[in-house]
């Protein structure tokens, strides 16, 4: 019987609960000390100048309270169940609100309504301060309206049976688990001194509650779609961004462990983000990783630079126009001394050989050097073939070894003359645009290379319209062979360079122009919603981060010492010239035919001999 008695009590004590204790919301304001507090609270919370935003839904208590002030300060009355034209447009997103709430229900919706005119107007309320003048009970659920729509700044003003509290929460106070519990308030008496009483601007501490970090590759950050999210990362205007193998992921990673060190935070990770439930977010603070090539939205506001660099056109570097050079590069030198020695000993061997009988004369040299000479330039055969079987085995021999020789010298020299080549070295954009050479680029990054605030109309629409976005991996395969093919450039940043060079163990022979004339400046930036509550507290850390040089520091160290990106030994590049390696086989041939045309000759001699014996 005692535990039913015992039931019953706890049911009915639920009951009174989830219901409003003080009657009718429309009090007549009778009671003095209500509205006594009321003023004594509007004088100690809001700034005598900035205009008040009343949302008073025909309240008696709340009209006479305000309007019999004795110092009367700036207002507007809206009405946001009928608003009109002339209300949004007097509406302060980042001022101060009072509101009066006929129940919890409509101040949902009074909330929804004026949260969603400013975003259309690409502004936030998550900076405005709020007094919440109502009789219920119902703290929890008034206080979870706000932090629904990201607003932090809020102190509710309860009354009723002639009593007033005002009542504040901290969503981090260790009793509260990250809101996660019954909550637990911190109320005011009226009749005691308010100098206590004020609203959250930093968050100094957050009791272990978690800040989650979310990657989400996609469209720029919309309102509608993750209107609880704190923050996202905006990479201006692009980047090749790999998560977890990239030391500018790895150091944005880190600024986010520090930051909730910083407050004493749990750090969670998350490597994507997909359609999630919206009161999953709500339970925690996350701050989202976006990539996007535009420009951010009015709707955020934007940190301090994580990493600024300028953007890299890479062009190729002028080579010199043809010329007789180039036809000596085709052979290594110890190529050019082979053969040079080889003609000479074949022409010396040839004008022994014709000379036997007739006598060592000048003619006969000087047709020896031609008959060889025409061999090596021409590959004709002498007009009479020669009676000597030694001069026969020379001329088979030499004219196979000419032919090799000539082969190998007109296959590299076609390369050599198909090699792009530029008589000038593109210095600067004009010359690019004026050079009309394609320009590659990843293709999210295509249109956020541009500044919206160019001022060379012309010079813009030119390179423009040669530039082709490509997917990561022809965008990588151009930039690796810009050196090697001159036919076309790209545009990089350093940041996106630096890690590919790593990886693809070279360095990137390429003429670089840094000219912000009509191009963006590449930065990574936390982005939030303007006004937004965090913003203060992560705008603030960041800039203490990267003025220190913690960050930079620590970049530097991801790059250097991350297991991904080790500096490997760099590979000798092969020389394209044509080597003795490459022709040994050749010259061992003819050598073994001048060796045979030696003996063959020193057997004529004797056998002339003694024939003429």
């Amino acid at each position: 019987m005692n535990a039913l008695i015992f039931v019953t009590w706890l049911y009915f004590q639920i009951l009174l609960v989830q219901c409003d204790i003080f009657g009718n919301n429309n009090l007549n304001g009778s009671d003095p000390r209500i509205k006594m507090c009321i003023q004594k609270t509007i004088n100690h919370l809001f700034s005598h100048n900035d205009t008040l935003n009343l949302i008073l839904n025909n309240n008696t208590l709340c009209e006479d309270a305000i309007f019999e002030m004795t110092t009367m300060r700036p207002y507007i009355v809206l009405k946001l169940d009928n608003i009109t034209i002339n209300d949004i447009n007097k509406l302060q997103y980042d001022g101060q609100f009072i509101i009066c709430p006929k129940d919890v229900s409509a101040l949902s919706r009074e909330i929804h309504t004026a949260r969603h005119i400013a975003f259309r107007h690409k502004r936030d309320m998550g900076n405005s301060k709020f007094l919440v003048i109502t009789n219920t009970t119902l703290l929890s659920r008034v206080f979870n309206v706000f932090w629904h729509y990201g607003i932090n700044k809020v102190i509710s003003l309860v009354y009723g049976q002639g009593t007033t509290k005002l009542v504040t929460y901290n969503r981090y106070a260790p009793e509260n688990e990250c809101g996660r519990t019954k909550k637990i308030f911190i109320d005011h008496g009226c009749e005691e001194q308010l100098l206590s009483l004020s609203f959250t601007n930093v968050i100094h501490q957050m009791n272990k509650c978690p800040i989650t970090f979310q990657f989400t590759p996609g469209s720029v950050f919309q309102h509608d779609d993750n209107p609880t999210a704190l923050a996202i990362l905006y990479f201006t205007p692009g980047t090749v961004f790999q998560y977890d193998d990239n030391p500018t992921a790895l150091a944005i990673l880190y600024v986010l462990e520090e930051l909730s060190h910083h407050l004493n935070a749990t750090f969670q990770k998350e490597s994507f983000i997909g359609n999630r439930n919206y009161n999953d977010l709500i339970k925690n603070t996350s701050i989202i990783i976006l990539l996007s090539q535009t420009t951010p939205p009015g709707s955020l506001s934007v940190t301090e630079p994580l990493v600024r660099s300028d953007i890299l056109w890479m062009v190729p570097i002028a080579k010199q126009i043809f010329n007789m050079n180039d036809c000596l590069q085709v052979f290594n030198y110890d190529v050019w001394i082979a053969t040079s020695v080889v003609f000479i000993c074949v022409w010396l061997m040839w004008f022994l050989i014709v000379s036997r009988n007739g006598g060592f004369t000048f003619d006969k040299l000087c047709i020896s050097f031609l008959n060889v000479w025409s061999l090596t330039i021409c590959g004709n055969v002498v007009s009479q073939l020669p009676r000597s079987l030694a001069l026969r085995i020379i001329l088979l021999f030499y004219l196979i070894y000419v032919i090799h020789i000539q082969c190998a010298f007109t296959s590299d020299m076609s390369t050599v003359l198909t090699t792009p080549r530029y008589d000038f070295q593109i210095r600067n954009l004009k010359d690019l645009a004026d050079s009309q050479l394609p320009i590659y680029a990843h293709h999210d990054c295509k249109i956020g290379y541009f500044s919206k605030n160019n001022t060379d109309r012309k010079l813009y629409t030119k390179l423009q319209n040669s530039i082709h976005g490509e997917p990561p991996d022809e965008y990588i395969y151009h930039l690796r062979n810009l050196d090697l093919n001159g036919s076309y450039a790209v545009i990089t940043s350093l940041e996106e360079m630096r890690p590919i060079e790593i990886n693809l163990n070279k360095k990137i022979e390429a003429y670089q122009i840094r000219d912000n004339i009509i191009n963006s400046v590449y930065s990574i930036r936390f982005c939030m919603l303007i006004d937004h509550y965090f913003l203060t507290t992560l705008s603030t850390f960041i800039s203490r981060l990267v003025e220190s040089g913690i960050h930079d520091k620590r970049k530097n160290d991801f790059y250097n010492q991350g297991q991904y990106y080790t500096e490997k030994a760099p590979k000798m590049e092969e020389d394209d010239a044509i080597t003795l390696k490459h022709l040994v086989f050749i010259f061992i041939f003819l050598g073994i035919g001048l060796c045979t045309a030696c003996v063959v000759f020193c057997f004529e001699l004797v056998l002339n001999k003694y024939l003429y014996l």
